[in-house]
């Protein structure tokens, strides 16, 4: 009997118990194993993350205002701290720092965007996934080791800080769209869990011969008790990985915090240094713990011809699934609109602390620290919560996908009142901007590693890092559209408080899409359609 047959065949019955072998056979200690690893992984890329994210762009706008110039002053001449713009050189022509930032921002969207879309599809199709994923974490890693000797404030450490800026975009990027493949794998690796054990797997049949009922009852228990048990591992996986990201970003911050008491100057370019040979050393050290997706045959093309058509081939099949599969497609438009508002957010939200209450390194570091703090408490009990929420509440991960957007919605709508002058709150008070910085992050944790579980649910298995890519690529495509709509509305109003009332319609869509998401109807189209097959 062939696999394919072997996967679609009924499942056997008996008058003690009805239970589908699963495909393949997690251990506790497997899982124990993944999760250690998933956990290095992305431990290594936090650190990294973190500096390139924080204290390069620090440094990025520290020389812009050392090289630059005030609008009609000589070029080179300076920016004083208190310049209300800075123009520094882009290419030919000269801009306006935040235009610089802006643009640098566009590019990597553009190329990033393009290049996940692309090698997304090609990457579903060979067998050594993980080792892409090491590989790129190892380049990311490399990126960093140049920041510490980057401490003259010239044009030309300027371009290099722009260029390494872009090119640790480009290649976090397409790495996050690998990084998703290692919590559906864990989920289809179904864990085998005896009766005598105190499993939930099998249930019992009353004896004698089993009426319809029965077996309908039956069949329903243990859809119930496996989908249960495999969003478990999920979530045990996601949330494991989620805390390693967190973990690593809150040191890097706890060591500058630190530091800043000995030498404020270059703390941030020496910490991300090391962040990057950290990187290095705990991606490698994760490289064989984390699980390796096996297809069961390479669909690498024989011909250049098969290559150059590879990309086209992968995104027609993208199309056909999402036509096909429409509740992950609007639980996946769902997440991406709420992605991109937070980002313009959060964004909004950061050039309003900066300039309403004017921290110092030392406290910005420290209001920064509260995001991944609040995102490990949140990731955790979420894992704890989720199973007897679930089992006497009837809370799935998408009612937890709901509350998240909401949660943010709230925060948006709080920073709305602040947009009348009269209003006594609404990010008017320094507790203001940490009250909403945790509602965010509550949001943010929720939201990320609920995702991650629920979508490959909704989509035929062995297309991963094509689905999970896709999403990516058009958050990278859309994430500008509410800068650009931001932009002007604070031109002509002059007030940073505006933008949440853009963020919180958009989050009103969010919450909508998730609410009308049907997760049972999506599961039921994958099962019709060959779950176990896989893509090609």
């Amino acid at each position: 009997m062939s696999s394919q047959e072997h996967k679609h065949q009924q499942t056997t019955i008996s008058t003690t118990s009805i239970e589908a072998p699963p495909d393949r056979t997690l251990t506790a200690k497997h899982l124990r194993r993944y999760k250690t690893g998933y956990f290095l992984s992305t431990l290594s890329l936090g650190p990294a993350f973190a500096g390139f994210g924080t204290y390069v762009t620090f440094q990025l706008q520290t020389i812009a205002y050392v090289i630059g110039h005030e609008l009609g002053a000589a070029r080179g001449t300076g920016c004083p701290p208190t310049a209300p713009a800075c123009l520094v050189t882009f290419g030919s022509q000269e801009v306006n720092l935040t235009s610089y930032l802006l643009y640098l921002n566009a590019l990597c969207f553009a190329i990033s965007g393009a290049l996940v879309l692309v090698v997304s599809g090609i990457g579903d199709r060979f067998s050594f996934q993980r080792e892409q994923y090491v590989l790129m974490l190892v380049i990311y890693g490399a990126l960093c080791l140049p920041v510490a000797g980057l401490k003259a404030m010239t044009e030309k450490t300027f371009t290099t800080f722009a260029v390494l800026y872009v090119l640790s975009n480009v290649v976090g990027f397409v790495a996050s769209a690998w990084s998703n493949i290692f919590v559906p794998y864990a989920m289809q690796e179904t864990p085998s869990v005896n009766a005598s054990e105190g499993g939930e797997a099998t249930s019992e049949i009353p004896p004698g011969p089993p009426n319809a009922g029965q077996l309908d009852d039956h069949h329903h228990t243990l859809g119930k008790h496996s989908r249960r048990q495999k969003e478990q591992s999920g979530l045990s996986m996601s949330a494991w990985g989620w805390n390693g990201l967190n973990v690593g970003q809150l040191t890097i911050y706890v060591i500058v915090f630190g530091l800043t008491y000995v030498n404020s100057l270059y703390v941030g370019l020496y910490t991300t240094t090391t962040a990057g040979a950290l990187c290095i050393v705990l991606v490698l050290a994760s490289w064989q713990l984390l699980p390796s997706p096996v297809r069961q045959h390479d669909n690498a093309p024989t011909t250049m011809a098969g290559w150059l058509g590879l990309p086209f081939q992968a995104l027609r099949t993208l199309y056909q699934g999402l036509l096909v599969y429409r509740e992950a497609f609007k639980y996946l438009i769902a997440f991406t609109i709420y992605n991109d508002t937070l980002f313009a957010f959060t964004t909004v939200s950061g050039q309003l602390f900066n300039l309403s209450i004017r921290p110092s390194l030392r406290e910005f570091t420290a209001y920064t620290l509260g995001g991944p703090v609040v995102g490990m408490v949140c990731a955790t009990l979420l894992l704890f919560g989720y199973s007897p929420l679930l089992k006497y509440g009837k809370v799935t991960l998408r009612h937890w996908t709901i509350i998240s957007y909401a949660v943010f919605t709230f925060a948006t709508v709080w920073s709305c009142i602040g947009v009348s002058s009269a209003a006594k709150i609404g990010l008017k008070h320094r507790w203001e901007f940490y009250f909403i910085q945790v509602l965010v992050q509550i949001s943010f944790s929720v939201s990320n590693v609920a995702f991650r579980v629920l979508l490959p649910q909704m989509f035929p298995r062995g297309n991963e890092v094509q689905y999970f890519g896709f999403q990516q690529a058009i958050s990278l495509a859309t994430v500008w559209i509410p800068q650009v709509v931001n932009a002007p509305v604070v031109d002509a109003t002059n007030n940073l408080r505006v933008p949440a009332i853009v963020s919180a319609v958009f989050g009103l869509i969010a919450v909508g899409l998730a609410v009308w998401t049907d997760e049972e109807a999506g599961m039921k189209q994958v099962k019709a359609n060959g779950q176990a097959s896989a893509m090609g």
